[in-house]
């Protein structure tokens, strides 16, 4: 069945999330193969942000874009959200 169009509202990069080059690498890392479930592309994404990024406060502040944290390679909980 078709999703309704309010649905596509959630799928766009807007605010602290936009499209960077730095952003990049961490999509090719986590593009998932034809059939891959949806929980196993999620679970992934959580263990190369828990590996590869480290938890640090005051290194971002509540409006800072995705570009920050990729770039510090730090960040807190609303970082990493934004990531996922």
């Amino acid at each position: 069945a078709a999703l309704p169009l309010s649905v596509l509202d959630y799928l766009a990069l807007t605010g602290p999330v936009t499209p960077v080059p730095k952003l990049e690498p961490l999509l090719d890392a986590l593009q998932p193969r034809i059939g891959t479930r949806v929980i196993d592309v999620a679970m992934a994404a959580s263990r190369h942000i828990k590996n590869g990024f480290e938890y640090a406060t005051a290194v971002t502040n509540a409006s800072s874009p995705i570009a920050d944290v990729l770039s510090a390679g730090k960040g807190v909980c609303q970082d990493f959200a934004h990531l996922m």
